[in-house]
Order: structure tokens, then C-alpha cells, then sequence
């Protein structure tokens, strides 16, 4: 399954740990994580009952647009990967969000749909 890259504006490509790290911070706050993309760069926030997370995150492709996502799917997603492994990331205000790494020569690719903002 290939992707159109030109549908993806913005992309992270970080390290399991950080990510996993995030979404496990975001999941224990609230059942969601916003991914507020502007032109000086990529916040991920969750509010929630038992508090707030917010932290910059570094990414490629500058574009103004709020998207949200479970933060319970997010952490699964990353739950068995290696801490080492490099994480590719690509988010769109109107494609699900794209997610993949590699364990091998296997590539596993997630798809996961947006919540309402």
C-alpha cells in the first residue's frame, strides 16, 4: 500500500521512545491528542479531568491546521515497537493520520481516523 506523499502536508519522523514517551504522557491525561500544526511548527496537546500535556514536536512542512486523534489507539500503536526504532509519522487535515516503521524487512503502516476538533 503506497501513499500519496502530496496529500500529507506535514511529517514527523522521530524515535519510538520520544513518541512512545508523548502518547503515554497524553493517555494519561485525556482520551485524545490535538495536533496543532502552524507556521513555527507542531504542538501536541491533551486536556483532560486529570490535567493537561502540551510539548513541541519536530516536523517537516509547515501548514496551518488542527487535527485529533485517539491518544489510546496512538499508544498502541507504538506499544511492541523497540525504543531504537525510527517512527514516520504524516498528518493531514483531510487524510486519516499515516503511521509506519519497520521491524526487519517488514514495514507496518497504521491508518487512523480523525476525531471531531
Amino acid at each position: 500500500l503506497e501513499i500519496n506523499v502530496a496529500d500529507y502536508p506535514l511529517r514527523i519522523k522521530e524515535n519510538a521512545k520520544v513518541l512512545k514517551d508523548i502518547f503515554t504522557s497524553s493517555k494519561l491525561v485525556s482520551d485524545s491528542v490535538l495536533f496543532d500544526g502552524t507556521e513555527s511548527g507542531l504542538t501536541l496537546r491533551s486536556d483532560g479531568m486529570y490535567g493537561r500535556y502540551s510539548t513541541d514536536v519536530k516536523s517537516e512542512g509547515k501548514t496551518n491546521f488542527q487535527t485529533k486523534f485517539s491518544s489510546a489507539h496512538l499508544h498502541n500503536m507504538l506499544r511492541n515497537v523497540d525504543q531504537n526504532t525510527n517512527v514516520d509519522i504524516r498528518l493531514s487535515p483531510q487524510q486519516p493520520l499515516f503511521l509506519s516503521y519497520s521491524i526487519g524487512n517488514n514495514t507496518l503502516k497504521y491508518f487512523l481516523a480523525h476525531m471531531f476538533v
